[in-house]
């Protein structure tokens, strides 16, 4: 595990880390050991929040339903044991995506804060993403903010954060930052030829953060898995939109660790004269009618 970014704020408030690692759904006991190393150099960096991948704990392509069962584990469970202990062991609090084996039988991709070795939070994705429709439930609720050792710290699951209102949730609830999990399939042809050379998944977390003043780190997966490639699109953006560590869009994707200092968390202002939140103006863009409030 390198680390690709170290990067400094002025007057920082939080430091935060994203590990990229390999993740592989015929060999998931392969993440133990790097996410092991990878928590370890992040609190060696001085991270006091470290965000994983999604699905670390089973890998993504599933082959049917039974494989994601087989994989899926319970929360307490094999990876939340781990991560309380890497949690104690560096005193960080820690955001993981695990494929969740509900109490209820029925398979989530979950989101899990550990904080003081304890299970603090569990969020439910809300939005599945294509295949995901066959083996999982959606979660039920917006973004999940859970108060921590270092402050408010949201998450939710990949897709879910391509909607500017997940994002919204966190920052109307007062989140410092939005820890996302992620596994981002590589787009190849035409929509993946944006500026930058970066997937669009990343320009909407940099409008996204911009749009609502809050910070979201964001840890994606690297590899292959059953023929497809992941992007590799970890980035750190602050509160304004600017990205502070990462993405480092290689092909093949490969381990990386982002480490980044954010400042001015939770402070929503755009001027003097303008805040982000209450500065909408929903009498000229209601809801429509079918829709819930």
């Amino acid at each position: 595990m390198n680390t690709v970014d170290v990067v400094d704020v002025v007057d920082p408030v939080l430091r935060v880390a994203c590990a990229q690692v390999p993740v592989d759904v015929e060999h998931p006991r392969m993440a133990y050991s790097a996410v092991s190393e990878a928590v370890s150099a992040a609190a060696q960096a001085g991270a006091a929040l470290i965000v994983l991948p999604e699905m670390v704990n089973s890998g993504y392509h599933f082959a049917d339903t039974d494989e994601a069962w087989s994989l899926a584990e319970l929360v307490p469970g094999p990876w939340t044991t781990l991560l309380s202990r890497l949690s104690t062991d560096h005193g960080v609090v820690i955001v993981a995506g695990l494929a969740e084996r509900g109490t209820d039988g029925k398979l989530y991709s979950a989101s899990v804060v550990v904080d003081a070795g304890d299970t603090v939070g569990v969020f439910r994705k809300a939005h599945l993403w294509d295949a995901e429709h066959r083996y999982f439930t959606a979660g039920e609720r917006a973004t999940l903010v859970v108060e921590t050792s270092i402050g408010r710290v949201a998450t939710a699951v990949c897709y879910d954060i391509e909607f500017p209102e997940m994002v919204r949730a966190a920052a109307e609830e007062q989140a410092d930052v939005l820890a996302a999990p992620v596994n981002w399939p590589l787009r190849t042809g035409p929509e993946g030829a944006l500026p930058g050379g970066w997937p669009i998944e990343v320009h909407k977390v940099v409008a996204h953060a911009a749009d609502y003043r809050i910070p979201i780190a964001v840890a994606d997966r690297c590899g292959h898995e059953r023929g497809e490639e992941f992007t590799g699109g970890s980035i750190i953006v602050g509160h304004d939109g600017v990205p502070l560590a990462g993405p480092h869009i290689v092909r093949p994707a490969r381990p990386a660790l982002l480490v980044a200092d954010l400042g001015n968390v939770g402070d929503r202002r755009l001027s003097d004269h303008n805040h982000a939140l209450t500065d909408r103006r929903p009498d000229l863009y209601p809801v429509r009618a079918d829709e819930q409030p």
